[in-house]
């Protein structure tokens, strides 16, 4: 669909899923029904991960009251720095925040199996991973029960299929995988690039694969991970969530994200290329 035949970039944020049910920024981390998250993410299937989103929203929710942050990015941010700096007083704010959670939580229907409240704070305080995996279900609950063959697919498709491999490129800043869902049909055009399938450098010179529409990811996704020799790897959604240790590589608000921006620095110059 290059416009008029000339090349054409299109920036993918927030806005692009809302349709299909996709949180915006103002969306995330708030307060939900207990047993709501268990609907979507059965607690045997995804062990704490129940925990990890009712401890985000908690603590979110008491640090707005208290006057620590206005909203989900800030939030985000001061959680990242607290545990860059295990000595500066951002560890000690979260501490008290914890102990301010009592009485706020929804213990009367918690499950048997689940742990009790005062272990999953303490996993929540102990490093980034609870609040990191909370941000992904949050970005990926929509999508797990959606059916592909809904009609408010059809947008999407036609979008999709409208596109041409030697003129468009996509380049998207969300975390959600809409994107994945179109490139996995039959005749996609689509082609989630990874870092690793990006030329490597600023000055080189070679041009990625033009049989597929290149798709760049500039924030990571729920589906990235690293792996045991810390390359930046796709996984089922699923297992990613299910594993309790893990937390997808995604470039969550906060000074990690400058760390993580470096590694997808691949994607970056691609995506600066095409603009260009």
């Amino acid at each position: 669909m290059g416009i008029e035949n000339k090349s054409t970039v299109w920036l993918l944020g927030a806005g692009f899923s809302r349709a299909l049910g996709g949180p915006l920024l103002d969306d995330l981390f708030r307060a939900r029904l207990w047993g709501d998250d268990d609907l979507v993410f059965p607690p045997k299937e995804y062990p704490f991960l129940g925990w990890d989103l009712c401890l985000s929203r908690l603590f979110c929710e008491v640090g707005k009251e208290e006057g620590r942050w206005q909203n989900a990015e800030d939030f985000l941010s001061f959680v990242d720095a607290a545990h860059r700096n295990a000595d500066g007083p951002g560890k000690g704010i979260l501490r008290l925040i914890g102990d301010h959670t009592h009485g706020k939580t929804p213990l009367a229907n918690v499950m048997q199996e689940y742990p009790p409240f005062d272990q999953a704070r303490e996993r929540f305080l102990s490093g980034p991973t609870p609040l990191r995996r909370a941000l992904a279900a949050e970005c990926s609950a929509f999508l797990m029960d959606l059916d592909g063959k809904e009609e408010i697919w059809h947008p999407y498709r036609t979008w999709a299929q409208s596109l041409e491999p030697n003129w468009d490129t996509v380049i998207s800043f969300n975390y959600d995988l809409v994107l994945e869902k179109l490139e996995a049909e039959s005749g996609s055009k689509l082609k989630i690039m990874m870092p690793s399938e990006c030329p490597q450098d600023a000055s080189d010179k070679a041009q990625m694969p033009r049989e597929k529409v290149p798709v760049l990811k500039l924030h990571g996704s729920v589906d990235w991970k690293k792996n045991d020799a810390k390359e930046i790897v796709r996984d089922g959604p699923h297992k990613i969530l299910a594993n309790e240790n893990v937390a997808p590589f995604i470039a969550a608000p906060g000074r990690s994200k400058q760390d993580a921006v470096k590694e997808l620095k691949p994607l970056w110059e691609a995506a600066r290329r095409a603009l260009r």
